[in-house]
């Protein structure tokens, strides 16, 4: 499979032709065709996705990305695909391809594989975007045993699929769609749903119509190694060199990115390298559970809030503390004023609250009624 991104535009220019001049020109009149800058500006991303094989050609997913200002959410709700056509149209922020959005899309895809050939090791040639090799779209890929190809930079317009064969005529089979549309409609900008619709005809009519196993095969990407005759030109082969089974070198790897980007080395050879054995998870034997005793020092986690459980318990710890005999008060001879019983938190003549759990304490006027008067 080959994944790649390009520009949808609202505006083409016509292309170049005879122009005859009318023997009486209304002044301030053009005959070519005026576009605002806005509509000059506007544009969606169309993520193409192809295969070499026919049958699953249809099924592949194509996003198209939609700015938010670009298409409204009326639009949005009232959009639908042609039938036979797997366009999905995705509304964000940006129109612009992220991280965050190109992992989304690797997942969509391998959810597609995983439904329709689930016994088949898909392989996935991309350019040498920093989109395309970042570690959520790895860890996607991972998830869903896809094995990444990065095409080497500088080179995606020899060796890409999409670059070398489609594009072109795909961006072909739209102009003329377009030019369609605005010779037989009215002179204003073209809308969304125009541009959609002539998007999702070029989709079957190019993509979904034609084979492109001669395309990956003539590009070096088929079962056999075949190079044209273009390709060894520009390269300035006599013959495509040989293939080697061993692993390329650190150095050799590193001249297919761009320099000054991080190659996630590891992560992109993990689904062809073969999986590490993991150790066997140590089993921990079943601790004894045993009965709380509350009577022995507990930790603070169970001092703070007794159980519910041990109601009995601590009803008997409270009256055994509560039968205990309270002290006597004293009273000093130079004081006045009478003594008035107070709420000790020592533990003097009146037992505290703190001492007794919450199940167990008793009222203000109870503890009172207990204590002697003087």
């Amino acid at each position: 499979m080959n994944l790649d991104e390009t520009s949808i535009r609202f505006w083409y220019e016509p292309r170049r032709g005879l122009r005859t001049r009318a023997r009486h020109e209304t002044p301030g009149l053009s005959s070519a065709r005026q576009a605002s800058r806005s509509a000059q500006r506007k544009a969606l991303t169309h993520v193409a996705i192809i295969c070499n094989d026919p049958s699953l050609q249809p099924l592949l997913p194509q996003v198209i990305l939609a700015n938010k200002h670009v298409v409204t959410v009326k639009s949005f709700k009232q959009w639908q695909a042609l039938p036979g056509c797997s366009a999905e149209l995705w509304r964000n922020k940006s129109a612009w391809i992220n991280n965050d959005v190109f992992a989304d899309i690797i997942k969509k895809l391998g959810e597609m594989l995983k439904a329709h050939a689930p016994d088949r090791q898909a392989i996935l040639l991309m350019d040498a975007h920093s989109c395309h090799f970042c570690q959520k779209a790895l860890a996607a890929a991972r998830i869903k045993n896809i094995w990444v190809c990065i095409i080497p930079a500088s080179t995606t317009g020899m060796l890409q699929p999409l670059d070398t064969h489609v594009f072109a005529r795909f961006k072909m089979f739209l102009r003329t769609r377009l030019h369609q549309v605005m010779l037989t409609g009215p002179n204003r900008d073209l809308n969304v749903d125009e541009v959609l619709d002539a998007l999702m005809q070029s989709m079957k009519g190019v993509l979904q119509k034609h084979k492109w196993d001669p395309t990956f095969s003539q590009n070096g990407f088929g079962q056999n190694f075949e190079v044209r005759k273009h390709l060894l030109t520009m390269m300035q082969w006599t013959s495509p060199p040989p293939l080697v089974a061993s692993m390329p070198s650190y150095e050799q790897f590193k001249q297919c990115f761009p320099k000054g980007r991080f190659i996630p080395f590891m992560q992109l050879l993990t689904g062809v390298l073969p999986r590490s054995e993991r150790r066997a998870k140590r089993v921990r034997p079943p601790s004894a559970t045993l009965a709380p005793i509350h009577d022995e020092p507990q930790p603070w986690s169970k001092r703070l809030r007794p159980r519910m459980g041990s109601r009995a318990i601590t009803a008997q710890i409270a009256a055994r503390r509560a039968s205990a005999e309270p002290r006597p008060l004293e009273v000093s001879s130079s004081s006045v004023a009478p003594h008035r019983p107070m709420m000790s938190t020592s533990g003097d003549a009146l037992p505290s609250l703190r001492r007794f759990p919450p199940l167990a304490r008793r009222s203000r006027s109870a503890l009172l009624d207990d204590t002697p008067k003087c």
